[in-house]
């Protein structure tokens, strides 16, 4: 046996305190009575549950009648539904909320932070800090590592009202005990017995990765997930090395996976590439005829230049990641 007392170390990077509050419903089990009554879709902020605040904690109440104030593609609606006490309570086990920058970046402080001693409450929304507007979440991030130490003004909006409170990030003391106990990432790889199985798991598989694209697509053009993520070659060559060192059934799996992307990328309706053509014959079968040389020599162009720029931009990422 060996008595040891902890020592005390700070972390490295100097911190506010704070975390993003998820209003927004990601996910939701319809199959589950009072979900679907209650006519919830993905996608709705959920601002307050019977008349009191959503801060992504679901209140206690007793009503038979759950009321909720959502907005839905910039419109603000109320739904309203019968519940009984363990309806209510399952409401909110089978959705699932996450945080989303289209609806300003609300905060929680963490207990004893730098954030709650200087007075910031949970739900107030950052709208700028020392003067730079706040968009999302990343420019929080930002801010507050580029203030290192040095005092900070975020200007954020309670209740309606502009408040200002300076505060100095602060770097957090921790009980160490000079050693770490790393561990691995939880694994597990998936088999079947048969060749028919192999094929309907493969099935199952790829039309799942096809429906993860399609949610990241539109999550790219709604502004939920930022195009910095987009990589190019350099990104792919990086990940092809990473998989390709963990065996050859993982590179392969990889393979696959891009393979499916570029096959759904490929049939968007891009001119140039041949979901282009699919909708130009598309339009040729509804309109009896071709479209004219000229739209199509136009189109064509115009699709070339968006292809290049998109190949542009995403090696541009692929630099500010490598840089």
């Amino acid at each position: 046996d060996v008595s040891y007392v902890p020592k005390t170390v700070q972390t490295q990077r100097a911190r506010v305190g704070v975390t993003p509050i998820g209003r927004t419903v990601e996910g939701i089990r319809s199959s589950v009575p009072v979900v679907a009554r209650s006519g919830i879709l993905r996608g709705d902020l959920l601002r307050s549950v019977d008349a009191t605040p959503f801060l992504g904690t679901p209140p206690t109440s007793a009503a038979a009648e759950m009321t909720l104030e959502i907005t839905r593609d910039g419109h603000e609606r109320v739904l309203q539904f019968p519940v009984s006490s363990e309806e209510r309570a399952a409401f909110f086990d089978n959705v699932a909320f996450a945080f989303s920058d289209r609806h300003g970046v609300m905060l929680r402080p963490l207990p004893n932070s730098p954030a709650q001693t200087a007075g910031i409450h949970t739900g107030d929304i950052v709208a700028a800090i020392d003067g730079n507007e706040i968009l999302e979440w990343q420019d929080l991030v930002d801010a507050v590592f580029d203030a290192g130490e040095n005092p900070m003004r975020f200007q954020l909006s309670r209740d309606g009202q502009r408040v200002d409170i300076t505060l100095a990030p602060a770097r957090e003391t921790v009980a160490s005990l000079g050693f770490t106990c790393p561990l691995e990432p939880l694994t597990w790889v998936y088999r079947v017995d048969s060749f028919g199985e192999a094929v309907r798991a493969g099935c199952t598989a790829s039309i799942d990765m096809i429906q993860q694209l399609y949610v990241t697509l539109r999550k790219i053009f709604r502004g939920d997930v930022a195009a910095k993520n987009l990589g190019g070659i350099v990104t792919i060559s990086r990940a092809s090395y990473h998989f390709a060192e963990q065996g050859w059934a993982v590179f392969f799996y990889f393979l696959a996976i891009l393979s499916i992307n570029l096959a759904v990328v490929n049939v968007l309706p891009i001119p140039v590439l041949d979901g282009g053509h699919l909708l130009f014959l598309l339009i040729e079968k509804v309109k009896g005829s071709p479209v004219s040389t000229q739209v199509m020599t136009y189109s064509q162009v115009l699709g070339l230049v968006f292809v290049i720029a998109l190949m542009l931009f995403v090696t541009y990422n692929d630099i500010l990641r490598l840089l």
